[in-house]
């Protein structure tokens, strides 16, 4: 701009600001919320843009100075704009009104083939043909996706596919589309799959022999299980685990209990 109009005003926190700059040939004026809050001379001088010059909003040509702030709606007109029509324009939507999405908290862990539902509540005024679609990605990305489909109202459920990474942390955001408003992300939650225990042995053997059971585990360790003839085995780490018996008769054994840290369902399967 070659000159500069800067004001000692103190943005507030988690609120939204309406903000124009306007340069004509003779000044240069800085309006907030639609008030005009700063005007200083051009002192006859042109705009000089430099050679080879980035347009960079947010922050400096350099990269530096990186504002830590949302910008949304932004617009460059090509010429200066006036009084009314930048109070206009803020009347048009004023900051204080804008719409808001407020997610609830999320459960740490969800598992696959497991239903998420997701609360949010809203203050502002949407148009009635809004409508709210969540966005999902990894805790280190921002590569957000469309998952689901757009609601009305909140609450909004979704299947948890077994496409996303297991032990992976994820997070959520509500997207409007009218007007287009994006939530704050969500807290991380981690995708965990079902637990499983299967017994598995066929064998023929003489009385004070001994014969080897198979189980197997699905899911995430450590796991407990109590099997038919009341033997425990507690924090079991790795699968399959080996139990060694020797019964005195044709015996079937079963699994009766099955118990795991996590709270993704638990299955019981097999006989031996």
């Amino acid at each position: 701009l070659t000159t500069s109009c800067a004001v000692s005003i103190l943005p507030e926190l988690n609120k939204w600001q309406h903000i124009v700059a306007v340069r004509s040939n003779q000044t240069i004026k800085l309006y907030i919320d639609g008030k005009l809050v700063c005007e200083s001379s051009t002192k006859g001088l042109l705009p000089n843009y430099g050679v080879n010059t980035v347009l960079t909003i947010g922050r400096r040509a350099q990269g530096v100075k990186l504002l830590a702030a949302k910008i949304d709606d932004i617009a460059i007109y090509n010429r200066a704009l006036s009084d009314i029509e930048v109070k206009a324009l803020y009347n048009q939507f004023p900051c204080d009104n804008l719409p808001t999405i407020r997610l609830d908290n999320l459960p740490a862990l969800v598992c696959v083939n497991d239903s998420l539902k997701v609360s949010f509540s809203t203050a502002g005024n949407f148009k009635p043909d809004n409508t709210f679609t969540l966005q999902i990605a990894e805790e280190s990305s921002n590569n957000f996706i469309n998952i689901g489909i757009a609601a009305k109202t909140s609450p909004i459920t979704i299947p948890v596919s077994p496409s996303l990474k297991l032990n992976t942390n994820y997070k959520i955001r509500v997207i409007s589309s009218s007007p287009m408003i994006i939530s704050e992300v969500s807290n991380t939650f981690k995708i965990q799959t079902g637990n499983k225990a299967i017994i598995s042995g066929n064998s023929i053997i003489e009385k004070g022999q001994k014969a080897t059971l198979t189980i197997n585990f699905e899911g995430v360790p450590p796991w407990s299980i109590t099997l038919s003839n009341a033997q425990l085995f507690e924090n079991i780490m790795q699968s399959p685990l080996l139990v060694e018996v020797s019964p005195v008769q044709t015996t079937v054994y079963t699994i009766l209990k099955f118990e795991t840290n996590n709270t993704c369902r638990k299955e019981i399967d097999g006989k031996a």
